[in-house]
C-alpha cells in the first residue's frame, strides 16, 4: 500500500528545507521518529498530526486526504478587500471577482505559492 502519508511529509520537508532530524526536535520527539512517519514505519497519532499540521501551517485535511477543505473563493476575496483597501489597492484588478473566476486551478496555486515566497521572504528579513 502507497504511504501518501509519508509523500506528504516528504514534499513538505523539502518545500521548507528542513531535514527529519530538525523536524523530531522541533516537534520534540527522537531524531529519527519523523523519519518512520515518512516511511511508513509508524504512524502519528491525532497530537502528533495536529503539532506536524501547525508546524508546516497545513491543514488536517491536507495531511490526511491530500486537499484542502473546499470553500467559497468570493467568500475569502471579500475577506482580503479591506487588507488590500488600507495599503491603497482599491483599483488593483486583484478586486474584479471576475478575474479570479477565469483563472484555472494552476493559476491560482501559482499566486499562492507566489503569495506564500513572499511571506517567506518577509519572515527572513525580519530575522
Amino acid at each position: 500500500m502507497e504511504n501518501k502519508l509519508g509523500l506528504r511529509l516528504e514534499n513538505l520537508c523539502e518545500q521548507f528545507n528542513y531535514d527529519y532530524k530538525t523536524i523530531s526536535k522541533k516537534l520534540g520527539y527522537s531524531e529519527n521518529t519523523f523519519g518512520h512517519y515518512v516511511r511508513g514505519v509508524r504512524t502519528p497519532d491525532y497530537h502528533t498530526l495536529i503539532k506536524i499540521a501547525d508546524l508546516f501551517n497545513v491543514s488536517l485535511d491536507y495531511l490526511l486526504r491530500g486537499k484542502e477543505f473546499s470553500y467559497n473563493r468570493k467568500d475569502h476575496l471579500n475577506d482580503l478587500l479591506p487588507i488590500l483597501d488600507r495599503i491603497g489597492a482599491q483599483k488593483a484588478s486583484i478586486h474584479l471577482s471576475e478575474h479570479w473566476d477565469s483563472l484555472t486551478d494552476d493559476n491560482l496555486k501559482e499566486v499562492v505559492s507566489h503569495f506564500e515566497w513572499v511571506l517567506d521572504r518577509q519572515n527572513y528579513l525580519k530575522k
